[in-house]
């Protein structure tokens, strides 16, 4: 091969392995919050067929009912202990209310649901809940507690 098919060759790579670079290092939106999900021991035998996890975000100072931000994840049911870690950013989010604007509040709520029927919206008997009331934009190291059985089904 002659010199101008190396020199083409060489061009088109510096070109397809910068795009890759571009593609896979670009700009992200920073961290809203990281950190675990932790099951009260009293609630084991209430997780026992939860399959689902709903982790919403909404604005700490509001009292505005809608949140800014949801992720709904397929866990293994029995969950028990700290079961779960969370990473939350606008790409795994799917955003809502406030939060499609981009802009999420400096200080959040977050609460996190083992939900039985795998359905959004409002809390339904059975599912297990948890709450941080106030987190800094950007937290690590945060740990929601669930601890909250909604209704109570009996199982006898």
């Amino acid at each position: 091969m002659n010199i101008k098919v190396w020199g083409i060759i060489a061009f088109v790579g510096a070109i397809g392995f910068g795009l890759f670079q571009a593609m896979t290092m670009g700009e992200k939106s920073p961290i809203i919050a990281e950190g675990t999900l932790e099951l009260s021991a009293e609630l084991n035998d209430y997780a026992l067929n939860a399959e689902t996890l709903f982790i919403t975000i909404f604005d700490a100072e509001s009292t505005s009912p809608m949140p800014y931000g949801a992720i709904k994840e397929r866990i293994t049911p029995g969950a028990s202990g700290e079961f779960f870690k969370f990473l939350l950013t606008k790409e795994k989010m799917m955003m809502m209310g406030g939060g499609q604007n981009g802009q999420i509040p400096k200080n959040i709520r977050i609460k996190a649901r083992l939900d039985n029927d795998g359905m959004g919206g409002q809390d339904q008997p059975g599912d297990i809940v948890g709450s941080v009331a106030s987190v800094p934009f950007g937290a690590t190291g945060v740990k929601i507690i669930l601890d909250e059985l909604i209704g109570h089904l009996d199982t006898e």
